[in-house]
């Protein structure tokens, strides 16, 4: 990953830079290219950060050198570039390779590590190549001229990509908080069961698949009760469908959805809460993401 990044950045600024630098950059553990006659360039990784994962998201990603997904790693990674000029050319020359190095690794194709791409397996894709700082220091060897610093994934040149079943659709559905819960009638305690009318704003279903978009009914919410501590709530849902973990799945329409609730025979509090619904491939209900909840005093 990190040899593979040293190497490519090599071999892009051994064909950028003009003589006496041109096919004189290597890896900073290489020996010099064609003897020792003549300036060198060293490239070197002086440290790599791991970063976070875009909206803490673990996925694999394709990644060239294979069309399968594959896990990579997502790296901060500071570079050094160390000019070594001969003893003739002296300061002079390791200026000329400074404000060569700076020149080129400013074009903004560089920037942008579109230069560094390369078919086959990389082993690495950058998102970026900043220039962070020069310096003509030379009394340390283990002070670079250069300072770059690179960010985007990493992964191990060869590594087979992971294999299943593709994606043949997208289901996306929007929902318009906040949401609204209107009991219609009195609630009292041992009373008679009473519709809670639920009004959600929403654009119905997207369904994306390899050929286009088309719209689909929004579907339906699941809906269940409990006490304030969590656990079941006194009175009781009827209505809908019977779901998993006590929920009761509810059709929206124009109107919201609809759900009938039945007080306990003493004084409490339940409190509604409603979620997400979606059905999967096997066609078995699953409950999503908590959309509301609504405290229902009966007094």
């Amino acid at each position: 990953m990190l040899t593979e990044l040293e190497t490519r950045l090599a071999q892009l600024l051994g064909s950028r830079l003009a003589a006496p630098f041109a096919g004189r950059v290597v890896r900073r553990s290489a020996a010099a290219p064609n003897g020792s006659n003549g300036p060198v360039i060293r490239v070197g990784v002086l440290e790599a950060t791991r970063l976070d994962d875009d909206l803490l998201s673990i996925r694999p990603e394709v990644v060239p050198g294979d069309d399968q997904l594959r896990r990579v790693l997502r790296l901060q990674v500071d570079l050094g570039l160390f000019v070594s000029p001969t003893q003739a050319g002296g300061a002079a020359q390791l200026l000329r390779g400074i404000d060569a190095l700076a020149y080129t690794l400013d074009d903004p194709e560089v920037r942008s590590a579109a230069a560094l791409e390369a078919p086959g397996d990389p082993g690495f894709r950058l998102d970026s190549l900043l220039l962070e700082g020069l310096t003509t220091a030379t009394a340390d060897a283990e002070q670079p001229q250069v300072r770059l610093r690179g960010t985007g994934v990493f992964w191990p040149v060869g590594v087979v990509g992971e294999t299943g079943p593709a994606i043949e659709r997208a289901l996306v559905r929007e929902v318009r908080l906040p949401m609204t819960l209107r009991p219609q009638g009195i609630l009292e305690p041992g009373g008679a069961a009473v519709a809670l009318q639920l009004s959600v704003g929403t654009t119905g279903t997207l369904r994306t698949t390899a050929t286009g978009t088309d719209s689909l009914p929004f579907g339906s919410l699941a809906v269940r009760l409990t006490d304030a501590s969590g656990g079941s709530g006194a009175g009781s849902l009827s209505g809908g469908l019977a779901g998993p973990d006590g929920n009761r799945l509810v059709t929206v329409d124009e109107a919201g959805a609809s759900v009938d609730y039945t007080p306990a025979a003493t004084p409490g509090t339940d409190i509604v809460v409603v979620s997400g619904h979606t059905r999967d491939s096997g066609g078995n209900d699953r409950v999503g993401l908590e959309l509301a909840r609504f405290e229902m005093a009966v007094r």
